[in-house]
C-alpha cells in the first residue's frame, strides 16, 4: 500500500488478550497513541475486536479525510489479514 505505520491516523488490531494486543503493536512498530483498544475494558472478543475497535474509534475519536486506518486480524497463527482504510474527502 506504499505507507509506512507512521503515515498511519489508527490501528485496530484483533486484541485476544492484552499481551498479544502488545506483541501485535511491538511488531507492527505503531505508538500506543495510535492503538484503538477495546481489550482492557470487555475482555477477548475474538475477531469481534476489530469491529467493536473500529465502532469505539468512530464513536470517540476525529477521524479526518484522507487518514489512514489499519485493522489488521490474525487467527490461531495459522491465519492473518489486513485491511488498510483510507478515510474518503
Amino acid at each position: 500500500a506504499n505507507c509506512t505505520a507512521a503515515d498511519l491516523a489508527w490501528v485496530v488490531p484483533h486484541q485476544p488478550n492484552g499481551r498479544m494486543l502488545e506483541k501485535i503493536v511491538e511488531a507492527l512498530g505503531v505508538p500506543t497513541e495510535k492503538l484503538v483498544p477495546v481489550v482492557d475494558e470487555i475482555g477477548s472478543v475474538g475477531a469481534a475486536s476489530m469491529a467493536v475497535g473500529l465502532d469505539r474509534l468512530v464513536r470517540t475519536q476525529t477521524i479526518a479525510p484522507g487518514d489512514r486506518i489499519l485493522l489488521a486480524g490474525v487467527g490461531a497463527g495459522m491465519a492473518y489479514g489486513a485491511m488498510l482504510y483510507r478515510v474518503a474527502p
